[in-house]
């Protein structure tokens, strides 16, 4: 992309190599989304600039553009900060840059968390905090951190799945316990889960499919360790089955598998946890409802369970009780699954999508369904023509460090991706003009340093750790 001439200089000042990247940016620089969530018939598009756009079915104001209209297009949000996204069923919840949450669409059981039951088709702030971190988005009830680590609730409480040992519904958000150390935060339906600072998993509400994964069915009303094992670093929970991995990329799932969706060749429940691709190591995981989508770490995309609305991509409606390879790719980088369609990102950051269209929640601009990933473009931005950019990279070969320096502009993001193109680790919100990229952890190779500015121009920086 552009032209590119690298320069090395050598003096007696200088006891570090610089590589120089004069870019002559007079192209369009093709920036696809950063992230999405997705609600039952509904999707919400986060862009890295901050930008929020969504699309599908609004009957309650879900799309929180101000209408109650569907829309098979995406459309922006107000606001250019936004950094964390959430939604679920008919409602959508997001977090700002400056720490503040919103929310947005239905608010049955007051999940909206304003301190009353009236819906919303604008997002409308909670309180005036501005210390939230996290969030996820159950099916009627939503889970946040704070920046003190904390945990916090709101929504349905029927069955506990709030934590605070009772079964009465929270219009506002109530804290959880007294403990400071939650790291990652999953909401499901009926039954919420947590990991901890020190990689503990811990789960609460109803366990009546064995979705605690602790070999019984019995439901708690406050938080409660599951095992003793401490390696646990990412989860997602469907509406009653469990997806984890762990910290040596085991991939692990337990819960309901009425339609597969454990991917175990059964559609047995299972109360205890259960590893699935043994021999293989996996990076990303999402379930919704009664189906599941993994990312294994050499690129490719798998798909299991529930599969009426296309939403495995395999082509077929039919589901799925074991492990099914979608297409051929392997750069897949993201995914995230809906109740009705799925989307998923690639490493060099096109966007494909499938499964139903009925409400236009592609956002493809038609009604038509996707039966297999649909690379479905992405939006452009204009960058400025006779721009120039530099950026001092050094040592390289390295070690332990990696000093980047941008010159003229702030770095955003820094994506580490290997050279089978998995990413390996992505450091966000840096807005700094020069950064100290820790890389003691990386094995020897080659890596590629992507590289976002503030103002959405794209760099691409080639480093050897020794």
């Amino acid at each position: 992309v552009g032209n590119f001439n690298f320069i090395f200089m050598n003096t007696n000042t200088l006891r570090f190599l610089v590589i120089v990247v004069l870019c002559n940016l007079n192209y369009t620089f093709s920036q696809c989304y950063d992230s999405f969530a997705l609600g039952y018939q509904f999707t919400l598009a986060l862009k890295s600039d901050g930008t929020l756009l969504s699309a599908g079915e609004n009957n309650y104001g879900e799309l929180g553009n101000g209408t109650y209209q569907n829309g098979n297009a995406f459309t922006a949000i107000s606001g250019t900060n936004w950094s964390k996204i959430g939604a679920n069923e008919q409602y959508s919840v997001g977090l700002k840059s400056d720490g503040t949450i919103w929310t947005w669409g239905r608010n049955n059981f007051g999940l909206l968390g304003q301190g009353d039951l009236l819906d919303r088709n604008v997002p409308t702030q909670i309180g005036t905090e501005t210390t939230w971190s996290k969030i996820s988005a159950g099916k009627f009830h939503i889970l946040a951190i704070k920046t003190d680590g904390t945990l916090w609730a709101w929504g349905n409480n029927n069955y506990s799945q709030l934590g605070d040992g009772t079964v009465t519904n929270r219009l506002a958000p109530v804290q959880i316990g007294t403990d400071n150390d939650w790291a990652e935060i999953e909401g499901g339906y009926l039954t919420s889960m947590a990991i901890k600072n020190n990689g503990t998993l811990w789960s609460w509400g109803s366990n009546w499919y064995g979705q605690f994964g602790n070999g019984t069915t019995n439901s708690a009303t406050t938080p409660i360790q599951i095992g003793v094992e401490n390696n646990w670093s990412k989860i997602s929970l469907g509406s009653d089955h469990v997806l984890a991995i762990k910290n040596d990329g085991t991939l692990w799932t337990w819960g309901r598998n009425t339609d597969g969706q454990l991917g175990d060749g059964t559609f047995i429940n299972n109360s205890s946890a259960i590893q699935k691709g043994v021999g293989f190591t996996w990076s990303d995981i999402d379930g919704f409802d009664n189906h599941s989508l993994a990312i294994r770490s050499d690129g490719s995309l798998w798909a299991w369970g529930y599969n009426a609305n296309r939403q495995l991509g395999d082509g077929t409606s039919i589901r799925k009780n074991i492990l099914t390879q979608i297409g051929s790719l392997t750069n897949w980088h993201k995914i995230q699954t809906g109740g009705t369609h799925s989307f998923g990102t690639t490493i060099d950051e096109t966007y494909l999508n499938w499964g139903s269209n009925f409400y236009g929640q592609l956002g493809n601009g038609t009604n038509i369904n996707n039966i297999i990933p649909t690379n479905s473009g992405c939006s452009t931005l204009n960058t400025p023509s006779n721009v120039s950019l530099k950026v001092n990279i050094y040592p390289n070969p390295a070690s332990e460090f990696v000093y980047v320096e941008l010159i003229n502009n702030s770095i955003k993001t820094i994506d580490i991706i290997d050279i089978t193109g998995r990413l390996v680790s992505t450091k966000k919100n840096l807005l700094t003009s020069n950064y100290f990229l820790d890389t003691s952890t990386l094995q020897q190779g080659t890596y590629l340093l992507k590289i976002t500015t503030d103002t959405n121009i794209l760099l691409i920086e080639r480093v050897v750790i020794k």
